[in-house]
Order: C-alpha cells, then structure tokens, then sequence
C-alpha cells in the first residue's frame, strides 16, 4: 500500500498548538494551582549542508541558521521551551533558527506561558532564566 497519501506535515504552529492543548489538559487534570517556570533553549542540530552561495543556511532546509551550539557552531535550529521546574512539563515551545538570541523571544515565549497557564487556572509564582533571556522587554 502506498503511503504517500497519508503523510501530511503539520507545522511548526500547528505542532505547537498541539502541545499547548495537551499541556493545558495535563494541568487541569494535574491540579497544578501556581508554577514556577523556567525558560532554556536547545540547540538542536540539522542533517544538512550549508548552501553554496551563503554558508549561514541549510542547503536542503532554508529555515536552518548557523548558531552557537556551546562552545561550537552548528547548522539547525533553537528550541526555546518554558517548563515547570516541579514536574518538567514543558508549558510553551518556540523553534526558531539558530542564529536568533534568546532576548528576541523571550516575551513572545513568556506570553505564550502566561496564556497556557491561564487556560489552565494555573499561575506564575516566578521566573528563572539565564542572563541572555533578560532584556528590558522582560521587565515591563
């Protein structure tokens, strides 16, 4: 049988709406009343080659960025999670290239919690995140 016809990608988006769903589900269930959230993000790499004519992205993946990846540079993406630090539950993702600092998603990360979380009838109680997740945006 021939499953061409079955295969359909989601989406980063639609990925994320998912997750977020499950997640709100998980709380409820969970009872989760107050969460304390920490922000981190993962370099994750990509099986590519760089483009020919422009070596900071992917060849066959034009959405793939070189990145720091520790002390290294990698082709692939960041996956900027928000987590309570209690049950690891991942509460918001954001994939995004691996270029982008950490400072360029880190209120479009904590709204995205902030939202999950109150569907959920949970709150924040704090926030810990590395230096490179602070910028003035965080403290308005």
């Amino acid at each position: 049988m021939d499953n061409k016809g079955l295969v359909k990608r989601v989406g980063a988006e639609i990925l994320q709406l998912i997750i977020e769903e499950k997640v709100i589900w998980l709380l409820r269930r969970s009872r989760v009343e107050v969460v304390d959230v920490l922000l981190d993000a993962s370099f994750i790499k990509v099986r590519n080659i760089r483009h020919p004519d422009d070596s900071r992205v992917g060849f066959s993946d034009a959405d793939a960025m070189v990145g720091r990846n520790g002390c290294f540079y990698g082709l692939g993406f960041k996956l900027h999670v928000a987590m309570d630090h209690r049950s690891v539950l991942p509460l918001a993702i954001l994939p995004v290239p691996a270029n982008d600092n950490e400072k360029k998603h880190s209120t479009t990360l904590i709204k995205r919690t902030w939202m999950v979380l109150g569907k959920a009838g949970a709150k924040f109680r704090s926030i810990v995140a590395d230096s490179q997740y602070s910028s003035r945006r965080m403290s308005k």
